[in-house]
């Protein structure tokens, strides 16, 4: 019998203004991960999916990535499903991590995490 290779979650983080003037998000700054994947980019990091416990909704899956990341209130984070995307993942939609070839699966495709602040320009 053949062991089948643990299944890694990608994530990139990021960390966005909400302008209050334009009511639009901008980036700001990168957040480094705490154990980055690869030393020579600190913004991408990865976890094993099977630490996600089920069911995988965008919440639970924003709670989780928070936590390790010491980020403390995941309810002012969107997640993503690659950086290209421009719609964030409602908080109760199902996201399949399992699927080896779904979302998150490859350092070139991660989900991405925006953590949200307010600030008047």
């Amino acid at each position: 019998m053949v062991r089948s290779q643990p299944k890694y979650l990608h994530v990139q983080l990021s960390f966005c203004c909400k302008c209050t003037t334009a009511s639009t998000y901008s980036e700001d700054d990168a957040i480094e991960i705490r154990n980055p994947e690869f030393a020579e980019d600190p913004f991408l990091g990865r976890v094993l999916a099977r630490c996600i416990p089920p069911p995988h909704t965008a919440a639970r899956i924003k709670r989780y990535l928070c936590r390790n990341e010491g980020i403390t209130n995941y309810t002012h984070t969107s997640l993503f499903t690659d950086l290209a995307c421009l719609n964030p993942l409602e908080d109760s939609e199902l996201v399949d991590i399992t699927n080896p070839i779904g979302v998150g699966n490859a350092p070139g495709g991660p989900l991405a995490l925006v953590a949200s602040c307010n600030r008047v320009i």
